[in-house]
């Protein structure tokens, strides 16, 4: 009788396969293509880089929540997730920079939900998102000064940028409710959204550059109501909604 064990792949057992790099690690998930991956709560920090580069996830749950990745770069380039939905909720990333460049999140739920980025440069640059909701709730992206304040130093705001731009989201919503960026530079260029709603309600964005330029909605609402947004430009050139609605209701301007 076949045996009905669904394959989980524990923190440690996981934090030492990858560390066998992507061709053992991708050889495994060939052979256990229906598994949970499960980094969740990890520390990273001990290693000089993290990186997932060309790593494949199986169809099962991926989590890295409340992973913390400490100052080293960062690199997902290339990953694809599978259908399971992917997991990144509370992680915390630290300065060195992070990269989802040409990453494929598959068709589950993708959360980043209450994720910390630091005052590197963040980007999903190219990323590709299935039909699945994408949420980065609460999310924050670059420290300011008070929450540097209990390690002694400053970094303040507005270091580093993140970068959307020509990503593609599918069918889900999108949704940066109660997201924070403290970026010079936050970049939605050519980014391509699905049937799904766009949502930035309560959203605050710091002094900088804006830009949703060229952005493509097919047939969702854009909601920044209650948004936040600093001194700066904030640039919606080009930007299309075939058939949904953009909405700025109550949002706060500060001198643009």
């Amino acid at each position: 009788m076949a045996s009905t064990e669904h394959t989980v792949l524990t923190p440690q057992d996981a934090e030492n396969l990858w560390g066998q790099g992507a061709t053992i690690w991708n050889a495994w998930v060939e052979a256990n293509p229906a598994a949970d991956v499960d980094f969740s709560g990890l520390d990273f920090r001990g290693y000089s880089e993290v990186s997932f580069e060309g790593f494949n996830f199986p169809d099962g749950k991926t989590s890295f929540s409340e992973t913390r990745f400490g100052d080293a770069f960062v690199n997902f380039e290339k990953a694809r997730f599978g259908s399971g939905g992917v997991d990144f909720s509370h992680a915390r990333f630290g300065d060195g920079g992070v990269s989802f460049h040409e990453a494929y999140f598959g068709d589950g739920p993708v959360t980043f939900a209450g994720a910390e980025f630091g005052n590197g440069d963040v980007s999903f640059n190219e990323s590709r998102f299935g039909v699945g909701e994408v949420s980065f709730w609460g999310a924050k992206f670059g420290e300011d000064e008070s929450e540097d304040e209990s390690e002694g130093e400053s970094k303040g705001e507005g270091e580093g940028e993140v970068n959307f731009s020509h990503s593609k989201f599918e069918e889900g919503n999108v949704d940066f409710t109660r997201a924070v960026f403290r970026k010079d530079r936050i970049d939605f260029l050519r980014t391509e959204y699905g049937k799904g709603d766009v949502i930035f309600r309560d959203t605050k964005f710091s002094p900088g550059e804006f830009s949703f330029e060229h952005a493509k909605i097919q047939s969702g609402d854009l909601y920044f109501r209650n948004a936040e947004f600093g001194d700066g430009t904030v640039n919606f050139e080009g930007t299309t909604l075939s058939n949904g609605s953009l909405s700025f209701t109550d949002c706060e301007w500060k001198n643009i």
